[in-house]
């Protein structure tokens, strides 16, 4: 240093610890010490603080599948107060997810089949004419704007939905997988590859299904059927007045209002032979003002009732829980997919019509559920040849409770998340630094800022 001419050193603060401990400079050492100087000090720690605020984004892709994210959504925002969650659902505009109170982030994505393609070709060619394409472009664009600002997304549905989320966020999702089982056909070996390389861990709606990833090495696992967290604390509200009950479900989809019409021909048809009482489940993605259109003979009546226009027969509307309704009937004539599924797991037989994706639901449901030709004699006559037997009724009630199992999945999504993501120890982060912030800014005498939005 000093044959270069060299008068002092200079070196900053942190390189100082590079030097050997016993070394004295032949020159004066200077050390500049920088530090920075926050213009806006409150604004900073405030900005900070919902920085670091984590976000988190169940997804979910059918009207079903809204119906347990929100579920899950709804008790993460409880156990997590202080993260931000929203909901992404592909089909529809989050109508579940709204309910609850909780933010929707994707775009609305209405088709004429509600996001049901694969059972008839001609509803895929009609959701194509409609905009599905455009609906897609618009979804990718809504992930690419949250890629890398969100925790683990946690999907509800199948495995084009774990798909769709892997692509648009790029960080291994956690999977409900509510579609497919065994009892079906299983999954594709494709899937289980992909499963096992990109998804953190899979929950299965049946213990079989678990079994079979499980041995094709991905980390799945059974803790209860999704669907049946549904159910939740049922109430019995049938208990009163005289007659079987039968209860009616037209289903969440558009198709709903045509199938409506089906369902009270058959229930006039069954109020002709014996005395009973009717009810039928509307779900929140109907619209009440348009269910009779299909249906010139029925009227509204004062209170949640349809009846006849002559006053023969009259059917109770219910716009709660299914699970409130269904402990309280006899028999189901349901043309639904997830809420029948609901009803024979609550020990409900369950009487549809004879078509692709019953075939489906049939496999899964097994003896509880019978399928008939899609005419209101068809169902009235199975539906009253159940009510008149009491063995066979009681034989469909247990497989559906068998078949179904018992809910749980939620609860153990998030404690799965808490314990092994980390978000329970992030959320004591949040709370500590959230404190601090909040005293240095009563002692500057500042207001704290809100980060994250509203939750409308």
């Amino acid at each position: 240093m000093t044959s270069l001419g060299a008068r002092s050193l200079i070196c900053t603060e942190k390189d100082i610890f590079n030097f050997p401990p016993d070394w004295s400079p032949a020159v004066p050492l200077y050390i500049p010490r920088v530090h920075a100087v926050l213009s806006d000090e409150g604004t900073f720690f405030s900005d900070l603080s919902g920085r670091l605020r984590p976000r988190v984004v169940v997804s979910s892709n059918g009207h079903g599948e809204d119906a347990i994210g929100s579920l899950l959504a709804e008790k993460l925002q409880e156990r997590y107060p202080l993260f931000e969650v929203s909901g992404f659902p592909l089909v529809g505009r989050g109508q579940e997810y709204r309910s609850r109170g909780i933010r929707v982030l994707s775009p609305p994505s209405e088709t004429p089949s509600g996001g049901v393609v694969k059972y008839r070709l001609r509803d895929l060619i009609r959701d194509i004419r409609s905009g599905l394409f455009r609906h897609i472009g618009a979804q990718a664009e809504a992930w690419s704007g949250l890629r890398g600002r969100l925790r683990t997304v946690l999907c509800v549905g199948d495995v084009y939905l774990f798909l769709h989320t892997l692509w648009g966020q790029g960080t291994m999702p956690v999977l409900m997988a509510t579609a497919k089982s065994v009892r079906l056909h299983g999954h594709w070996g494709l899937e289980k590859r992909l499963l096992k390389m990109r998804c953190r861990r899979v929950f299965t709606r049946d213990p079989e299904t678990a079994r079979e990833l499980a041995d094709r090495g991905a980390d799945a696992v059974y803790r209860g059927n999704p669907i049946m967290d549904l159910a939740g604390d049922t109430i019995d509200r049938a208990s009163e007045g005289g007659g079987k009950r039968v209860l009616l479900l037209p289903g969440s989809r558009e198709r709903a209002y045509e199938d409506l019409a089906l369902l009270l021909d058959a229930a006039l048809l069954m109020a002709e032979e014996e005395e009973l009482r009717f009810a039928m489940v509307v779900a929140p993605t109907l619209d009440p003002g348009r269910l009779l259109e299909k249906a010139p003979s029925w009227e509204r009546a004062p209170g949640d009732v349809i009846r006849t226009r002559d006053g023969s027969l009259q059917v109770g509307l219910f716009f709660g829980d299914l699970s409130e309704a269904a402990l309280g009937a006899e028999v189901l004539i349901g043309l639904g997919g997830t809420a029948n599924q609901i009803c024979a797991g609550l020990g409900v037989p369950v009487v549809s019509i004879d078509e692709k994706g019953k075939r489906v639901q049939k496999k899964l449901l097994g003896g509880a559920e019978s399928l008939v030709p899609a005419d209101a004699a068809s169902l009235a006559g199975e539906a009253l040849a159940i009510l008149r037997d009491p063995g066979r009724r009681e034989s469909m009630s247990s497989a559906g409770r068998q078949r179904m199992g018992t809910g749980g999945a939620v609860e153990a999504v998030i404690e799965y998340a808490s314990q092994t993501l980390g978000w329970r120890k992030r959320q004591e982060v949040c709370r500590v630094f959230g404190a601090h912030v909040e005293k240095y800014l009563e002692r500057s005498g500042r207001e704290p800022e809100v980060h994250g939005g509203d939750r409308s």
